[in-house]
């Protein structure tokens, strides 16, 4: 497998990934609320409930790229955007995942 393989694999892998993640965790709070009742902390940079007070500050952000480094052809660099557009929904446009 080549490095652009690599690359073309990681991209899909990472945004198939945290897609799951974001279905699982709204699965999970609709269980939880029809359950336990409402939970108690809610996290304004993702824009859904959350269990704990530690998760309300919790920001995720998107990859803006995701490159192969010219030093060595298996070693990979990515950037992150400044100001997360992350929440529990799908993928925003202008961004890689």
């Amino acid at each position: 497998m080549d490095s652009n393989e690599i690359l073309k694999r990681a991209e899909k892998y990472i945004a198939e990934e945290k897609d799951e993640r974001f279905r699982k965790h709204e699965a999970f709070v609709t269980e939880r609320k029809t359950t336990k009742g409402p939970l108690k902390h809610f996290n304004n940079y993702l824009g859904c409930e959350v269990m704990t007070g530690q998760e309300e500050e919790l920001e995720l952000h998107y990859l803006t790229d995701l490159y192969k480094n010219s030093s060595s052809a298996f070693s990979f660099s990515c950037e992150y955007e400044e100001i997360s557009k992350m929440g529990c929904s799908p993928k925003v446009d202008g961004s890689l995942f």
